[in-house]
């Protein structure tokens, strides 16, 4: 908790509460594979047929960040 901020702070039946706000955004990206996998991300494929081990989460199937979905993110945070 910060001491300095007591502008943040509420103060309500003998506890002291601060104030936190949080952001969460969500973009799509223009990627032709999903980000933790390598299946394919084509619109209009018939049901269960783009999913691999990881996107599954079978046991011990650790994911790897698709390089190109990494850099077409941060590519938007900085545009």
């Amino acid at each position: 908790m910060s001491k300095d901020n007591s502008e943040y702070l509420i103060e309500r039946y003998d506890n002291v509460y601060e104030v936190v706000i949080g952001l969460e955004v969500h973009a799509q990206v223009t990627s032709n594979s999903k980000l933790f996998s390598s299946s394919s991300t084509k619109f209009g494929a018939e049901p269960n047929t783009q999913v691999s081990l990881v996107d599954a989460a079978f046991p011990g199937m650790l994911p790897v960040i698709n390089a190109e979905a990494h850099e077409l993110n941060l590519y938007s945070v900085r545009n």
